[in-house]
């Protein structure tokens, strides 16, 4: 039988994630797709996956040919830290992205109540917005801005402005 189908007894209108009750089905549709217990969906994103993709890169790494400063063979890596920068051995700077993302989105979590409070004027709460973005876009100055990196500057920048606001803008 159908998951959502109306023939199902009442006990069947729950939301399967968060277990609410709902009189019609369309309800529990509309419910479903936005229920805060639903888990995320990971394509590609398992740790194995990951080690697995790690691994490739620094065989890969390690097959170039070596550089030479002053007579000295300089190792290959896959990733090397500068002055606080991460820089991918291919040029990328898409690690340092995700790696400032995910700090400046933990000081944004941080302030989820302040996002939620609809006593607090927006002005207020872009001001402190631009102190996250800041955190973020630290060290920018090294990243190459190619597609992969500015599609991402995006994505972070609408995924919290949609939080902030709590609306949601669609692009058409």
């Amino acid at each position: 039988m159908d998951k959502w189908s109306e023939t199902d007894h009442v006990q069947e209108l729950r939301c399967p994630w968060c277990d609410q009750l709902f009189a019609e089905v369309k309800q529990v549709k509309a419910h479903a797709g936005s229920c805060k217990l639903k888990p995320p969906y990971r394509q590609n994103r398992t740790a194995t996956i990951r080690a697995g993709r790690v691994l490739l890169q620094a065989e890969a790494q390690q097959a170039k040919p070596q550089i030479l400063v002053q007579r000295v063979k300089v190792n290959n890596t896959v990733d090397a830290e500068v002055v606080g920068t991460l820089f991918g051995g291919d040029g990328s700077c898409l690690r340092d992205i995700a790696r400032r993302g995910a700090k400046a989105h933990a000081k944004f979590a941080k302030l989820s109540t302040i996002w939620s409070d609809s006593d607090c004027r927006t002005a207020t709460k872009i001001r402190l917005f631009t102190r996250v973005v800041q955190c973020f876009v630290h060290g920018t100055v090294s990243w190459r801005m190619d597609a992969e990196a500015k599609r991402a500057i995006r994505n972070w920048g609408a995924l919290h402005t949609i939080k902030l606001r709590g609306k949601n803008y669609s692009c058409t």
